[in-house]
């Protein structure tokens, strides 16, 4: 079969036939493990998630609709699967910050809880007031994760613009929490 089209390859997919399956696997399984790879560097992940996108490419071979190249479907299949995989991260990275933060503020004493609460009340106004594009690059970046790169081209700004804001908004910051600096020093050195 090493001499098939993959439009052939795939007919014979559709027909429940394991070698062509199997031939798939052989010519693209390691070029697609590369561009997980390239995104993830973690070996063990980026061969789960090509196991896993071959594992549905077979269930789901009689609902197949592929009408370019099997490499360039796989392509954009294991960088869906790599996004979705970053997305779940994050999401869960961020629940156990949560937790953790929770936690700390349970086995806190009242006192500390109402100095964080000012802190963080302080911060709020801090952005609230903050230069209108600054704050959209400062939440962009420090609440939604974005990178200097996606939130130029989610603003449609340039990098460096981008990289003016953030510093602007971290001095704005700086200059409005000052009060608050030796208080920070203290709850990260105990």
């Amino acid at each position: 079969m090493r001499n098939f089209t993959d439009a052939y390859l795939l007919e014979k997919l559709c027909q429940n036939d394991t070698t062509a399956f199997e031939e798939i696997y052989r010519r693209y399984s390691s070029k697609v493990y590369r561009i997980a790879y390239k995104k993830l560097y973690s070996k063990e992940t980026a061969e789960e998630l090509v196991q896993d996108l071959f594992t549905k490419l077979w269930i789901k071979r009689h609902e197949l609709h592929i009408t370019g190249s099997i490499e360039s479907y796989l392509a954009i299949a294991i960088l869906n699967a790599v996004t979705t995989h970053i997305r779940a991260c994050l999401v869960r990275e961020k629940y156990a910050s949560q937790i953790q933060w929770d936690h700390y503020l349970r086995e806190t004493n009242t006192e500390d809880i109402v100095c964080v609460n000012e802190l963080e009340e302080a911060l709020q106004r801090a952005i609230s007031s903050m230069p209108e594009k600054s704050k959209e690059v400062f939440l962009l970046s420090r609440y939604e994760s974005q990178s200097a790169n996606q939130i130029a081209e989610h603003l449609n700004i340039s990098h460096k613009t981008v990289e003016y804001h953030m510093g602007k908004a971290l001095k704005y910051l700086r200059v409005h929490l000052r009060d608050f600096v030796t208080l920070i020093i203290f709850w990260f050195t105990f």
